[in-house]
C-alpha cells in the first residue's frame, strides 16, 4: 500500500531538519464503529521539507488474510480509511528535543475503486470455507480427507488430491440427515433422482444427483478409464474439487442441524467451526 503525502515547512530555517513521519491506517465502514488496524505506512529514510510541497511517499505491507478481512468487512458497500499521521522532528534550540505534531484524516474508498485495486494489484477475491469439525467420527473423518487434499495440493500432487476429495465425497453420498446410508441405497436413491429430467426434479434430488456426479468425477483418480489414464489431474481441477467438498460438508451439517428431529430421536452432535482458507 502506497500514500502520498504532501511535506512543507513554514519556516525555511526549518526546512533542512529531517522528519520521522508514520501514518497508521484503520479501516471501517463508513457508518461503522469496528475499526480495524490494517497497516503502517512510513517513508524511505527520512524527509526533509521545504517552503515548496513535495510529495513524499509512504508505504506499508498489507497481507492476504488482511485483505479477505477487509472484504467481509466491506460487504457490498464502501470503506472508511482513518489515516493517523505522526511527524516527529528533532529541534535544537532552545534545547535539543523531540518535538511532535499529529493529526487524523478519514478518507471514503467507493467500492468500485476498491475493486479496481484489487485488480490492479492482481488479486481475486477469496472463499473462506469453515470445516464443519464434530464429535461423530464419521464426520471428523470426512473433514480430515478434505484437509489432507488440501495439503496434497500445497505439495504439487493434484490427483493424490482427488483421491482425498473421493472420501470425503463418499461419506456425503452416504449422508441422508441424520441416517446413514449402506452404499447399495445410496447408489438406488442416486439412480432414481438421476432417472428424472432435470427440471422434473425437487431440490433434494438436485443436490443427490450434483453429490453423486460429483463422486463418479472423483473416482477417475482411483479408478482411471483409458482417456484418464493418459490425461493427467491439473491444479485448477483439483483445487476445485477441493473446494466443492468442502462447501458440501459444510451444507451438509447445516442441513443436519437444521432439520426436525423426531420426537425420540437422538441430538445431533455439537458442532466446532474448523477454519480452512481455500483461495
Amino acid at each position: 500500500m502506497t500514500l502520498w503525502l504532501k511535506l512543507r515547512t513554514r519556516s525555511q530555517s526549518a526546512s533542512s531538519i529531517p522528519y520521522q513521519v508514520v501514518v497508521t491506517v484503520f479501516v471501517d465502514r463508513p457508518a461503522g464503529n469496528d475499526r480495524r488496524l490494517l497497516c503502517q505506512l512510513v517513508p524511505q529514510g527520512l524527509p526533509q521539507p521545504g517552503s515548496e510541497s513535495g510529495d513524499v511517499p509512504l508505504r506499508g505491507y498489507i497481507s492476504d488474510s488482511q485483505v479477505l478481512a477487509v472484504d467481509e468487512l466491506r460487504g457490498d458497500g464502501d470503506l472508511r480509511l482513518t489515516l493517523e499521521v505522526s511527524a516527529t522532528r528533532l529541534e535544537v534550540d532552545p534545547v535539543p528535543r523531540l518535538s511532535s505534531r499529529n493529526g487524523q484524516f478519514d478518507v471514503i474508498v467507493a467500492g468500485s475503486d476498491w475493486l479496481k485495486a484489487l485488480r490492479h494489484a492482481q488479486k481475486g477475491s477469496f472463499l473462506e470455507v469453515l470445516l464443519p469439525l464434530t464429535g461423530d467420527p464419521t464426520y471428523v473423518n470426512a473433514v480430515q480427507h478434505v484437509a489432507s487434499a488440501r495439503q496434497l495440493l500445497l505439495e504439487g500432487l493434484p490427483k493424490a488430491a482427488v483421491a482425498e476429495v473421493r472420501q470425503a465425497v463418499e461419506i456425503v453420498r452416504r449422508t441422508d440427515g441424520i441416517e446413514t446410508l449402506t452404499q447399495n441405497e445410496a447408489v438406488n436413491r442416486f439412480n432414481a433422482a438421476r432417472s428424472k429430467p432435470p427440471t422434473a426434479r425437487t431440490r433434494e434430488e438436485g443436490w443427490i444427483v450434483l453429490v453423486g456426479d460429483l463422486f463418479n468425477l472423483t473416482s477417475h483418480a482411483n479408478h482411471p478409464t483409458h482417456e484418464q489414464e493418459t490425461k493427467p489431474w491439473r491444479d485448477g481441477e483439483a483445487r476445485a474439487l477441493v473446494g466443492i467438498a468442502a462447501s458440501l460438508l459444510a451444507q451438509m451439517v447445516d442441513d443436519i442441524q437444521h432439520q426436525e428431529l423426531a420426537p425420540n430421536a437422538a441430538e445431533p452432535a455439537a458442532v466446532y467451526p474448523l477454519p480452512e482458507i481455500l483461495s
